[in-house]
């Protein structure tokens, strides 16, 4: 996410910091990332335990700027930052199950 290195300033609904485009893209990365979280099968331990890593440093990026006292959010970015962050806590705690055949 492209909010790594951001300098202190103030975004609004029409200077978003993150824009719709980028939203969508970022949504659809975190979708294909939860199936290497949760599916059992398609994937690897090494590939699994990776992006389990990296969801939990993208989680710590998020409550760092979501904790920025000198960035001032646009409600866009702020709820997509907070819907992410959601998903990401979510994906960390689920469990990979097997179904069962019979």
């Amino acid at each position: 996410m492209e909010f790594k290195t951001e300098q202190a300033a103030e975004y609004t609904v029409r200077k978003p910091l993150i824009d719709s485009f980028r939203r969508n893209l970022q949504r659809f990365a975190l979708r294909e990332i939860s199936y290497l979280v949760t599916l059992p099968f398609g994937t690897t331990d090494d590939s699994r335990t990776l992006a389990r890593m990296h969801l939990t440093q993208l989680d710590q990026q998020i409550t760092t700027l979501l904790g920025r006292a000198d960035i001032k959010l646009d409600d866009y970015s702020r709820s997509h930052l907070l819907d992410c962050q959601e998903r990401i806590r979510k994906l960390l705690q689920a469990e990979v199950t097997v179904p069962y055949v019979n």
